[in-house]
Formats: C-alpha cells, structure tokens, sequence
C-alpha cells in the first residue's frame, strides 16, 4: 500500500510506531465501520447511522466546526495508522481554517476500541496541532469537546491547551438535545 506519511513517531510506553497518513476510500469506509459504536454518540456527538459508501458525508461531519472564527474550508484529515495496522484505528482533522487569523479546530478520535485510552488519541493530537503550527503555520488552534467527555479534556489540557470557556447547549446530539462544549485553545 502506497501511502503518504506525514508525522510519524513511536508510542513510548508500546513501542508500537503512530503515524498520521493521507486516506484512501477504502480507509475512511472502515472508519465508518468503526464509527457505528453506540458509545462513540456519547463522546463525540455524532450520528453514527452513515452507510459504508458515505466517505463524503462521514468526512464531512468529522469536519463540522463550532468556533466563531472558524470558517468553511477544505479541512485537513489524516488517518491515524498503528504500524501493524493496513487501517486506520481514527483520524486526526484540522477544519474550519481561517487562514486571515491563522486559527483551525483540531479533532482528534480513536475509534478502534483496542486502542483507546491508551495515549494513541494524545500522541496524534500532538503531531497533528506539530503540522498546524509547522506547516500551515497557524497561531491558534481550538479545539471543542462535549462537556461529558472528561478523557478527551483530560488529554488536550495535558497537551498544552487551556479552557477558554464552556458553552452551554451548543452543539446538537442525534437525539435532538443540546449538548455542553468546552472551548479549548493551544496557542504558539
């Protein structure tokens, strides 16, 4: 298999090598397998109903921005590869980029159940925020997470982002409720 690494690194406490990588059709259908977790509504809001063949539509949610400096743009997305995986166990996503501010959102998951909770997620999150900063040379990455989700605000405080503010009711769950989010942001 061809593919485009971009950040690669070894996940110390496994030894076992991470890397971000562009994806193929294929890649994003298993992560739409993967996707359909009912555990997975609770932690990221999402409806996890797409059809294997919606790689447009699941890219398209991964990517749905919540910051008011945030603006429609092609968003980034990377999937984040285990060395012995041909798949991706998540994806990493820069959306909402505001190249006159120099501001993204930043969305990190691990879907694969196997590799959860074990600082997969918190590795990606930081080669991914390295290539913002690096690469597309931004000032501000912001990150939104639901209020319920403690690891994952566990894991962006620990890589360096501070709250900015919590804002109530703001983003639609599948049920119809609204959601608290957390407003994160890294700044270089």
């Amino acid at each position: 298999m061809d593919r485009k690494i971009i950040l690669k690194q070894e996940h110390r406490p496994t030894k076992i090598t991470v890397f971000l990588a562009s994806m193929e059709d294929s890649h994003i259908r298993h992560l739409i397998k993967l996707a359909r977790d009912p555990s997975l509504v609770d932690l990221l809001g999402w409806n996890p109903s797409f059809e294997p063949d919606e790689t447009e539509e699941f890219t398209e949610a991964i990517s749905a921005f919540a910051l008011p400096y945030s603006r429609k743009s092609q968003p980034v997305v990377f999937g984040v590869y285990i060395d012995t995986e041909d798949f991706p166990v998540g994806y990493a996503v820069l959306k909402g980029l505001n190249m006159d501010l120099l501001t993204a959102e930043v969305g990190v998951a691990i879907l694969d159940l196997e590799y959860r909770s074990k600082g997969f997620g918190r590795l990606a999150l930081k080669r991914i925020v390295q290539y913002g900063f690096d690469e597309l040379h931004l000032k501000t990455i912001g990150a939104t997470i639901l209020l319920s989700n403690k690891t994952s605000i566990n894991m962006t405080k620990r890589t360096g982002f501070a709250v900015r503010e919590i804002v109530r009711d703001s983003w639609p769950m599948p049920d119809g409720s609204m959601a608290d989010m957390v407003w994160m942001e890294l700044t270089r």
